[in-house]
Parts: C-alpha cells; sequence; structure tokens
C-alpha cells in the first residue's frame, strides 16, 4: 500500500481568468516551509493507525468560487476582491449587472448600484467594467478553519482575512505548528481547532 502524505495542500488551476488573487508564488513558499515542520513525525506518533482523514488538508483558493474547495478543508484561503463605485463616468452598457451572478447590482435612474450584502467579492464586475466606474476596493485572502467530511461534516468557518499571501502563510504555519504541539493522541486537526473554539483568528497589521 502507498504510504501516506503528510498534508494535502490543494490549488485551483494556475493562470485562471476568475483569479481575483495570484496563489502560485504562496503556494510554493508555503508548501516548502510545511515540508520542514516535518508532520510525518508527529502524525505518526499521534495516531495509533495513521488513516487518511488524520492528515491535515489545507487548500489555496485564487477566488470564491473555491474550486479547490476549501470550505471542507482543515485550513482555507480564497481570494476575494471587493467592488466599489470610483468616480469614473459609467458607459450605462449593463456589463456588469449582467456578470454578476448574486443579482448584487443593480440599475435605476441614478445609475448603478451594488448591494454589499449580496456581494460575495469575485471581482467579476470589476474585470467586466470597461471604464472603471467599478473599481477594488480591497482585495486579499479570507480564512477559513474546521471544514472536514466523513462521520461529521461540517463547512469551515469564517475566521477573518488578511492582505498578503505573506500574511495568510504565517497563519498557516502557526496553526500547524501549535497542532503538532499541543494536539492530543488520536485528534485530527479539525478536532484540535474545535476544541480550542476557534482561536486562531489572524492577527491585525
Amino acid at each position: 500500500m502507498a504510504k501516506l502524505p503528510s498534508y494535502i495542500l490543494d490549488h485551483c488551476r494556475d493562470h485562471c481568468p476568475k483569479a481575483t488573487k495570484d496563489w502560485t508564488g504562496f503556494y510554493t513558499q508555503l508548501e516548502k516551509e510545511i515540508q520542514e515542520l516535518n508532520l510525518k513525525a508527529t502524525l505518526e506518533e499521534r495516531f495509533q493507525s495513521f488513516q487518511f482523514h488524520h492528515i491535515p488538508k489545507i487548500a489555496l483558493a485564487g477566488c470564491p468560487n473555491g474550486c479547490s474547495r476549501p470550505q471542507i478543508k482543515d485550513i482555507g484561503v480564497t481570494g476575494f476582491m471587493t467592488p466599489q463605485l470610483s468616480g469614473n463616468d459609467c458607459s450605462e452598457c449593463q456589463t456588469c449587472i449582467s456578470v454578476c451572478q448574486e443579482n448584487a447590482i443593480s440599475w435605476s435612474e441614478d445609475g448603478i448600484a451594488i448591494d454589499t450584502q449580496e456581494c460575495i467579492s469575485c471581482g467579476e464586475c470589476i474585470r467586466s467594467c470597461p471604464t472603471e466606474r467599478i473599481s477594488a476596493k480591497e482585495s486579499g485572502w479570507l480564512l477559513s478553519l474546521g471544514g472536514r467530511l466523513g462521520r461529521h461534516p461540517q463547512f469551515a468557518k469564517n475566521v477573518g482575512q488578511v492582505r498578503t499571501g505573506q500574511e495568510a502563510k504565517k497563519w498557516i504555519l502557526s496553526i500547524l505548528q501549535d497542532y503538532c504541539n499541543q494536539g492530543l493522541t488520536e485528534e485530527r486537526l479539525s478536532h484540535y481547532l474545535e476544541r480550542n473554539k476557534w482561536v486562531y483568528e489572524p492577527s491585525r497589521s
């Protein structure tokens, strides 16, 4: 039987036109530093019979479409880009309305309006606007914890956001290091996070 990996680090496809953030450099740096943690030794000592569902699972997604499924991973990092209305003139093409899958953009005699409650910060309207009437207000990485499948499935919980891949990498590594040092016998990563009541909110810089 093939040996199990010590972690799974998934990502979405490279050069995707939907991506709001480039995950490629972030991924390379993160994988190198995860390997330096030597998770394999910790996991083989912690679990009497090391199984696939014990493996820490991490996903990087370039946008809220989440093709790498961060919603069901122990640790998820998802790119986002939040729109705003700039001072530029609107061409009244209404392309932004047609590309918005959340119906978060509307048109009236006053022009376009963005419903921030419905918007998921996918950035599609920003990319489609020919005059940059819709521009990026902010972009970064959304952070989530504790997703899993199996006997007791649950979606990951959103715990915050950071601006840079460097900040997200530091956040991920701190969680894995603490899990190595403080996790209980037979305790998988999502259960460890649940026991600690999702305390791993990102530090503000």
